[in-house]
């Protein structure tokens, strides 16, 4: 794992969620092409990495500007 270069922790907490959200997302994708599980477990862990995504964004603007 890689990680982060800075010593904020908002901004390693973010890193790490993001991370595994990543990971949990890729599996689930992975179910769902081979058909293990249906739209709305994707879709709602889809939405999972979506919102780490965007908190990873907001604690890098956060990072950026102190």
């Amino acid at each position: 794992m890689v990680k982060a270069t800075t010593g904020s922790a908002a901004y390693e907490k973010a890193y790490q969620i993001f991370i595994a959200a990543g990971k949990k997302y890729r599996a689930v994708a992975d179910l769902y092409r081979a058909r293990k599980i249906n739209t709305d477990q994707y879709l709602k862990a889809r939405s999972i990495y979506l919102e780490a995504h965007e908190q990873m964004d907001v604690a890098e603007a956060n990072e950026a500007t102190s």
